[in-house]
């Protein structure tokens, strides 16, 4: 029985090598059928997700993924190309919720000035703005009562060996911090979230 095998192009040198790979794969006699799917920066620019969840299932569902390349740029970068109509799709969305706000850039900039917030969705933070000498600086992001959401996250119970003895940011802030409470959610069998309370 032929193989199904998730095939990611992705960006660059990746949409070169993939289908080269692919045809020694081929002429090797190694007999599967391929599925192309979804990934990249231009998925980045267009949905704000270079790794879409339609992918994300063909991968759940196949089991298996042949990989090119992706393209990687500083946060400040990635997030200056993003399709500006995703941040006005948002405004349209809640525009008839007068206490919804919807700013678009990178949240050291769009956080800056603003009042404190009553949720901030936090997808993704590189390490250094978890770290305890930032937590002040995080907690204020939102007020007394207010709640930061982390998504994401690989249960501990899960993690690979090369990640024993790292430091967990996120997690942290979540438990170790002062000023907040957290509890994490199990949301599938392999991820799991945060959900932090601001009490001070």
């Amino acid at each position: 029985m032929s193989r199904k095998i998730v095939a990611l192009p992705g960006d660059g040198i990746g949409k070169t090598v993939l289908p080269e790979a692919i045809r020694v794969l081929n002429a090797a006699g190694f007999k599967a059928d391929y599925i192309y799917a979804d990934i990249g920066w231009e998925f980045w620019c267009k949905e704000g997700n270079a790794l879409p969840e339609r992918t994300i299932k063909l991968l759940e569902e196949h089991k298996i993924g042949l990989f090119g390349a992706i393209t990687s740029k500083p946060n400040d970068a990635a997030l200056k190309e993003l399709d500006p109509k995703l941040a006005n799709a948002a405004r349209e969305l809640f525009r008839d919720y007068p206490n919804v706000e919807i700013r678009q850039g990178d949240w050291h900039d769009a956080l800056a000035n603003g009042p404190p917030a009553d949720l901030l969705f936090m997808d993704a933070t590189v390490r250094q703005d978890l770290g305890s000498r930032d937590w002040e600086r995080m907690t204020e992001l939102v007020k007394v009562g207010g709640q930061f959401v982390m998504d994401d996250l690989t249960p501990i119970e899960l993690w690979p060996p090369e990640w024993q003895g790292h430091v967990d940011f996120k997690r942290e802030f979540a438990f170790s911090n002062p000023r907040v409470i957290g509890v994490e959610v199990r949301t599938t069998a392999t991820t799991a979230a945060l959900i932090v309370t601001r009490i001070r």
